[in-house]
């Protein structure tokens, strides 16, 4: 069963007549003094083993080493640790740790998840690596900060740690994986790190603490749902390295009233519904915006998902405006379209339905293109039926208080 000073793990024999013992009993076996490591597997599973300390002397504690001890109710750890082995502690509700030694350089994946009581207030400042999933759905952890020393916060690292409230992340910060920060709702950054230059899908799916106004100059791509209901935010700048907003990426941000992006978004790299839900958001502008065709983005033929309170968009260059496009947006009085050459189509005067570019509630909108444009405007397709109707004004870019 005990092997020198390790607690061996994996096959079967002895290791596998211990674990039995220990999950028969309501135990809290003597370790050995001498113990240096627990190896792998050693208690995986012994859901009676009620251990609350461990010998001084263990330095490394192996991957599943207590993986679904659920009774463990270990406070503290040994000081000379330094590693946490992958899933070493999953699904070990009852522990209790308020702190880790301040050696501990890496924790592995899935190493705390599930920890459901894991309470800590501190990560070691020597912390440097953080496994995927390792503090998945700690729901009482509530560190104040992470260690500078950390530059990637890996797939679904914090997902689901409901208490987490950091205000800041490690300045040297590079990137945020998928589900990172999913459903931590209590997480109130104010600011992203400026080094940052990914950030996965669902990152910060449902923060609904979230505050930042601006997103980091290295960022390329808005991933799906990466904001997905983060109602938070009020306003955010979109700097001009970005050139894709994909599907959903701010979907029911309810707080957002203003977005601003600078960016030269390419070839149908506005994804759909992106902003969809964003029923409090009144300001939209990218002047930039160089789109093929928009479609549902801001409204939707659901009044629910529309961006119903949207007063003015300035959407660029955008070539073609799709059936729907704007449904619902009951606000829309100023629109700015600033391709050259040739107008922006309409597909179908659908996509002002139950906006004043259609006459709802009895007021009228504006249209500004390039004056050289205003003409054909008015007698192109579906465009012309808005203007004949009375409900579209169509007015010069020059010398307006949107001219570039």
């Amino acid at each position: 069963m005990i092997i020198n000073t390790t607690i061996a793990g994996g096959g079967g024999g002895s290791d596998a007549d211990f674990k039995s013992v220990i999950s028969r009993t309501a135990t809290t076996p003597t370790l050995p003094s001498d113990l240096t490591s627990i190896g792998q597997h050693a208690f995986r599973g012994c859901t009676n083993l009620a251990l609350t300390s461990l010998p001084s002397g263990v330095t490394s504690i192996g991957q599943y080493a207590f993986s679904n001890c659920t009774n463990l109710a270990l406070t503290s750890l040994p000081s000379g640790v330094t590693s946490i082995g992958q899933y070493a502690f999953s699904v070990c509700t009852n522990l209790a740790l308020t702190s880790l030694p301040s050696g501990v350089t890496s924790i592995n994946d899935y190493a705390f998840s599930e920890c459901t009581n894991l309470a800590l207030t501190s990560l070691p400042s020597n912390l440097t690596s953080i496994g995927k999933y390792a503090f998945q759905n700690c729901i009482s952890l509530a560190p104040a900060s992470l260690s500078n020393g950390i530059s990637q916060i890996p797939e679904g690292a914090f997902n689901g740690c409901t208490n987490l409230a950091l205000t800041s992340l490690p300045s040297n910060l590079t990137s945020i994986g998928q589900y990172a920060f999913q459903n931590c709702t209590n997480l109130a950054l104010t600011s992203l790190p400026s080094n940052l230059t990914s950030i996965g899908q669902y990152a910060f799916n449902k923060c609904t603490s979230l505050a930042i106004s601006s997103i980091p100059s290295g960022i390329s791509t808005i991933n799906p749902q990466t904001f997905r209901e983060c109602s938070g935010l009020t306003t955010i700048n979109i700097p001009s390295s970005v050139t894709k907003i994909d599907q959903a990426a701010f979907f029911n941000c309810t707080g957002l009233t203003s977005v601003i992006c600078n960016g030269a978004i390419g070839s149908y790299n506005l994804g759909s519904a992106c902003f969809n839900g964003c029923a409090n958001l009144k300001s939209v502008s990218m002047p930039n915006l160089t789109i093929t065709s928009l479609s549902g983005v801001f409204g939707s033929t659901t009044v629910s998902s529309a961006c119903s309170s949207l007063e003015f968009a300035d959407v660029g260059k955008t070539s073609a405006i799709a059936a729907n496009a704007f449904a619902n947006c009951y606000k829309l009085q100023t629109l700015v379209l600033r391709k050259t050459g040739s107008i922006c189509t309409l597909a179908n005067v659908s996509a002002f339905t139950n906006t004043p570019m259609n006459g709802y509630n009895s007021l009228t909108g504006t249209v500004y293109v390039p004056s050289a444009l205003i003409s054909t405007y008015r007698t192109a397709n579906n465009w012309k039926t808005l203007y004949n109707n009375g409900t579209v004004t169509f007015s010069a870019i020059e010398g307006s208080p949107y001219e570039l």
